[in-house]
């Protein structure tokens, strides 16, 4: 959904900035870059969000849970669904839609796995995955990404609860189950814990 909305904004709207809380899918930022957007990732939480979207002046927000953001005069930014519900049938009858599904590949994603974990394992996590993947991106938050270059790891340490969530997602079946097996194996080793793969 922000995907398509954010490519109906950007036909109206060239060069547009949008903000994406850091757990919102590789593919996303992706996909507004090939349409000459821009994506800022940010911490998950609506405060994180209006706040940035007040000072990039970005045209939409929006959370991997499903909340979704619109500026209104003055810099204020505020989410609604049933706003959110009006923009996409507003948009209904352009052609980003089919432009979504022919210019985007594919994803295969895992649910946000979601496992008690004290600061120790969570260092122990991060070193195991820094040692795989020298490119680990540290994201906004605290929160970690990598990739394979057909799969990617999304992971963070949560700042209310003992707890890790972390999900995978990839551009092929073959490179999906590749990352995905990388997830089990490292929950398994560093916490214990095991998962269906």
């Amino acid at each position: 959904i922000m995907s398509f909305l954010a490519r109906a904004f950007l036909k109206t709207h060239p060069g547009a900035t949008f903000i994406a809380d850091s757990k919102l899918s590789v593919s996303f930022g992706d996909g507004v870059g090939q349409c000459g957007g821009r994506v800022l990732y940010v911490p998950t939480g609506h405060t994180n969000i209006k706040a940035a979207m007040r000072s990039s002046g970005a045209i939409l927000g929006g959370e991997m849970s499903g909340h979704y953001f619109f500026p209104y005069g003055g810099g204020y930014a505020f989410d609604d669904g049933v706003f959110a519900a009006i923009q996409i049938l507003n948009t209904m009858g352009v052609d980003v839609w089919e432009d979504i599904k022919t210019t985007l590949p594919p994803l295969w994603v895992t649910e946000e796995i979601r496992v008690p974990a004290t600061d120790e394992q969570w260092e122990a996590l991060k070193e195991r995955w820094l040692k795989h993947a020298p490119n680990m991106e540290q994201l906004p938050g605290g929160a970690l990404r990598y990739g394979n270059g057909d799969g990617w790891i999304f992971t963070r340490k949560s700042r209310t609860e003992a707890l890790i969530s972390v999900r995978a997602e990839g551009k092929s079946e073959g490179g999906f189950h590749a990352i995905r097996s990388e997830v089990c194996a490292s929950l398994q080793e560093v916490l214990g814990v095991s998962i269906k793969c």
